[in-house]
């Protein structure tokens, strides 16, 4: 979707205003901010110019970054656990985060997990992640934290804390801050200083946060070229797999039965023509099956849910649609659905 929509850019903007026309929804809150305050590293397909761009030749169709990126290159979280299986990562530090439930392919990812020498994780919660881990730094939950938040339209939002930290709770920076004082780095003590120095739009915030919003993203950081559409997988229906706008992603993250406490999402949904062809009827219990794993769950038939697809809730079973894809797979993954 995400390829289509940046076609969709280049073909109404052109490839040079393309950028500034097309700005993808993050899932996450605050991906924004991280962005800006340069938490990203350029992805592997941004990495390198092809040996004729430098020539002047038209390059073939992938996505470029401008040459002065290329030097601030690094690597992404599907890089890094690619670097950690090849034994080529040693450490590695998880902030709020949980590959083993977000990740496709969670054999490959515990695999490369636990090859590492030193994995330490930052979450508030118990999960399959920390489980793995060989040293835990509790984080407070987003009720005790103080800051600020960019939002998807670029508004900087206050946000001031409701909840006291628990126990030995802390920030994440303030965890991060603690460990670069014990390995003798510096970390910018004014962190708006920092950031109004690598973003203009930041400049002078903090005095007129009161004011509406910050003006919309138009920078553009990344030429694109047009790219071709992720190959169609095997027989069976393609799975579609993303969050729901009802299940609670920590508790989620823990098993917990009220993730979902009114099962408005626990159920895969598919097309009524797939439905009738298959033999299943609405509400009923069906087995879907594919790249060696099962799982059980009731169905939903939808005419939200294109023919020959399925559509399954990324964080049902602490993420039990993810067992169905290999990690690093272009395509979307084939599944088999039936009466259990």
């Amino acid at each position: 979707m995400t390829r289509a929509a940046a076609n969709l850019a280049i073909a109404l903007a052109g490839a040079d205003d393309a950028p500034a026309a097309l700005h993808v929804l993050p899932p996450e809150a605050n991906s924004t901010g991280l962005r800006d305050v340069g938490i990203m590293p350029t992805p592997a397909q941004f990495a390198e110019l092809p040996e004729d761009a430098e020539a002047g030749a038209e390059p073939e169709p992938e996505l470029v970054a401008e040459p002065e990126l290329v030097a601030e290159a690094g690597l992404d979280a599907g890089a890094m656990l690619e670097a950690a299986a090849a034994g080529t990562l040693k450490a590695m530090i998880i902030a709020r985060d949980n590959p083993m439930l977000l990740r496709p392919g969670p054999a490959a990812t515990r695999a490369a997990l636990e090859r590492l020498e030193l994995l330490i994780v930052i979450d508030e919660v118990e999960t399959a992640t920390t489980a793995l881990a060989t040293h835990v730094l509790p984080a407070v939950s987003a009720f005790a934290k103080d800051g600020h938040i960019t939002n998807a339209d670029r508004q900087v939002l206050r946000l001031r804390a409701g909840a006291a930290p628990q126990r030995n709770a802390r920030t994440a920076e303030a965890w991060l801050r603690a460990l670069a004082g014990q390995l003798d780095a510096e970390l910018p003590t004014d962190a708006w200083q920092a950031l109004a120095e690598s973003d203009a739009r930041y400049a002078d915030l903090p005095a007129r946060l009161s004011a509406s919003r910050q003006p919309i993203n138009g920078a553009a950081t990344q030429r694109l070229l047009a790219v071709d559409a992720a190959p169609p997988g095997g027989a069976g229906l393609t799975l579609l797999a993303g969050r729901d706008l009802y299940t609670d992603r920590l508790s989620a993250a823990r098993g917990a039965e009220q993730a979902d406490l009114l099962h408005r999402a626990d159920k895969i949904q598919l097309n009524p023509a797939d439905a009738a062809s298959l033999g299943v009827e609405d509400g009923a219990e069906v087995q879907v099956s594919g790249n060696g794993a099962t799982l059980k769950i009731n169905a939903e038939v939808s005419e939200d849910i294109p023919a020959g697809a399925a559509w399954l809730p990324i964080l049902h079973a602490q993420g039990a649609a993810q067992q169905f894809s290999a990690a690093g797979a272009a395509a979307r993954p084939k599944v088999t659905v039936g009466p259990a």
